[in-house]
């Protein structure tokens, strides 16, 4: 994530830089292999996607590096809701802060396999 640190030291208007998860247990089994599948295209496509033509894109929780002063003006982090990583971005995106999505910067991510155990 030092990438995205630069990235901050040398944008001022930059809010938040993002990177993208890349799943170390994605052919564990099905349900991760369906999670990598749909995640990598909300990564690859979405996120790119609209951090380039949009300069606007849903914070994912993890692998992103926020400035604080972007959390100050949007008000803070709100425990209020359950989806309070989009809840910010939405916010601080609206105070004019400029958010990057660095696709080739890939941030480990371990996929939740275990839902097929508690349901079967």
């Amino acid at each position: 994530m030092a990438f995205a640190c630069w990235d901050l030291q040398n944008n001022e208007e930059l809010g938040l830089v993002q990177a993208r998860w890349s799943f170390v247990n994605k052919d564990e089994n099905l349900l991760t292999r369906l999670q990598n599948i749909n995640l990598c295209f909300h990564f690859e496509v979405e996120q790119q996607v609209n951090g380039v033509f949009l300069n606007f894109f849903g914070f994912n929780g993890t692998a992103g590096v926020w400035r604080i002063k972007a959390l100050e003006d949007a008000g803070g982090w709100l425990e209020r809701t359950t989806v309070e990583d989009m809840d910010i971005a939405v916010r601080a995106h609206l105070k004019g802060w400029k958010f990057i999505f660095l696709n080739d910067v890939e941030v480990l991510h371990l996929s939740d396999c275990s839902t097929l155990k508690r349901i079967s």
